[in-house]
């Protein structure tokens, strides 16, 4: 797989953090756009340049290749400077791929440059066709949960990205970062909070070596639900991951005192 040693973003943490009332909630599926989108381009600076690529590689003919190099700028808010530095990225890119068309990072970089200006059907079309040439990667299939979750707004190919990217990131860190952003798109788009639920004791069950922020976004939600016992369940486990945390010990005694 294609980043065995990754190490976790800060830009992607999005998820499992304290909400504090109703509105909060209902708005929190629109607060976190802007950190979901981000993290497509944090993905792509923690990678860039330090991935070595493990997957099976798929060596395929690109048909019109010159169609991947069309450069259109469909967000009109940018102002120029903004433009110009993921056009230089798409040039980038767009060299690296006219010398190797298989290469990993060209097509990797080549989405995100598009997908920063507004092009989503341009990310789509290159990170789709780096998921075909990788098919055991992990990133392509992240980016496009997010942009078909975001962007292009298709539940149904959202959710087989999702779960693409949980299945070929097993055992490797960024794990647990796909399992919270499908629970978020499970909680907030598909408005399925028993769905949202299971994911999160899914990813918990996979990754018992760093499951803290799944198990406290699990028990954040039990908490909204007034499900007090789970709550303090999942704030347990949390706390047996980061027995130092002041934050979930705090959150224990609040919820022990309302009993």
């Amino acid at each position: 797989m294609d980043q065995q040693n990754i190490q976790q973003s800060s830009e992607v943490q999005g998820l499992g953090n304290k909400r504090t009332d109703g509105n909060d909630e209902k708005n929190l599926g629109w607060k976190w756009v802007g950190a979901i989108v981000v993290a497509v381009v944090a993905i792509f600076i923690v990678i860039y340049g330090m991935i070595k690529d493990k997957s099976e590689e798929q060596q395929m003919p690109v048909q019109g290749i010159e169609t991947y190099f069309e450069w259109k700028v469909k967000d009109e808010s940018l102002d120029p400077s903004t433009v110009d530095v993921f056009y230089q990225r798409f040039l980038t890119a767009k060299s690296i791929l006219e010398e190797d068309n298989n290469n990993f990072n060209g097509w990797l970089m080549l989405g995100e440059a598009k997908m920063q200006v507004g092009d989503y059907e341009g990310a789509r079309d290159a990170w789709e066709y780096l998921s075909e040439i990788r098919p055991k990667n992990s990133l392509s299939f992240g980016n496009l949960a997010a942009l078909y979750t975001y962007n292009l707004y298709n539940p149904e190919k959202a959710e087989y990205n999702y779960l693409k990217a949980i299945e070929n990131s097993k055992g490797e860190p960024f794990n647990i970062n796909y399992y919270r952003n499908y629970a978020e798109f499970a909680l907030y788009f598909l408005q399925d909070r028993e769905k949202a639920k299971n994911i999160l004791k899914e990813g918990i069950d996979a990754n018992p070596d760093r499951y803290y922020d799944l198990a406290v976004f699990l028990a954040d939600i039990y908490k909204e639900d007034g499900d007090t016992k789970n709550a303090v369940l999942y704030f347990e486990k949390a706390l047996e991951a980061k027995p130092d945390s002041a934050l979930i010990k705090e959150e224990l005694q609040k919820l022990r005192n309302t009993k």
